[in-house]
């Protein structure tokens, strides 16, 4: 079942054009990293995604145009974590989690049981409940990360949209996060996530997409990817490739600079 469909969307900034017009479907039940180097218009397509950026072409939930779902229903549809999320108030963990329930619930309403239930397992997951009576600024900025990507699980939306999700973790929390992701999308659901770790996209998701200069490149399976020549030249890196217990691994092992201009010969 395709849970998004974009058709000619791209995205310009001014004169700049950020995201090329093109066309791309998600299923449900698919985890898809988004990679490719700064700039590329990873973060402006996920965005373009989620009706958050102006946007040419159309992006449809379902068989809906986004704009016909509303506000609220588009809410409950699409969670979003954007990339280095902040709090800027003073709020318990619990409290920032518990928001995102709002639009599950009439404008001053008390959370539900059910809220309640989704916000725990929120905690859970991220492995946050022993921090949910603390302050969020108090908190480190990996686990401030780990509540905030909390509030977009307890959503509990049909497609899940992550911007770098776990750029300020431990290595630990690292791989815990990517395995709550793909299991969130196999419940099932749609995961989309910004990755900068090729290593834990080619673990964890099933479907990569690779992004320069504000084109799509390739899409397909990380595996297939890596027997190709596109990551290392969109990246200008040389990849080491192996394999563990059956599955890819992939690292940046050395820059690919270009090389110096031609001296001219001494006469």
């Amino acid at each position: 079942m395709s849970a998004l469909v974009a058709r000619e969307l791209g995205v310009r900034f001014g004169k700049r054009t950020a995201l090329e017009p093109l066309d791309v479907e998600f299923r449900s039940g698919e985890f898809v990293a988004l990679v490719g180097p700064n700039g590329a218009g990873k973060t402006t397509l996920l965005r373009a995604l989620g009706g958050l950026v102006p946007a040419s072409g159309e992006v449809q939930f379902g068989s809906i145009p986004l704009p016909e779902l509303g506000n609220r229903n588009r809410a409950r549809a699409i969670s979003y974590l954007p990339q280095a999320a902040a709090a800027h108030w003073s709020v318990s963990a619990l409290d920032l989690v518990a928001l995102g329930r709002l639009p599950h619930r009439r404008f001053g309403q008390n959370l539900s049981g059910e809220d309640l239930a989704a916000v725990h397992r929120a905690l859970a997951l991220t492995d946050v409940e022993s921090l949910q009576a603390r302050s969020v600024d108090a908190l480190s900025s990996g686990e401030r990360a780990r509540v905030l990507l909390a509030r977009a699980l307890a959503v509990e939306a049909p497609v899940l949209l992550a911007d770098e999700p776990t750029a300020a973790l431990d290595p630990y929390h690292q791989l815990q996060i990517m395995e709550v992701l793909a299991e969130y999308a196999a419940r099932p659901a749609l995961v989309i996530a910004v990755m900068h770790d090729l290593a834990l996209a080619s673990r964890f998701c099933q479907r990569v997409i690779l992004l320069d200069g504000g084109k799509r490149i390739a899409d397909g399976e990380m595996a297939t990817l890596l027997r190709q020549s596109e990551l290392e030249q969109s990246y200008r890196v040389q990849l080491l490739r192996h394999e563990h217990e059956g599955q890819p691994v992939v690292l940046p092992w050395k820059r690919h600079d270009p090389p110096p201009p031609d001296e001219e010969s001494e006469p």
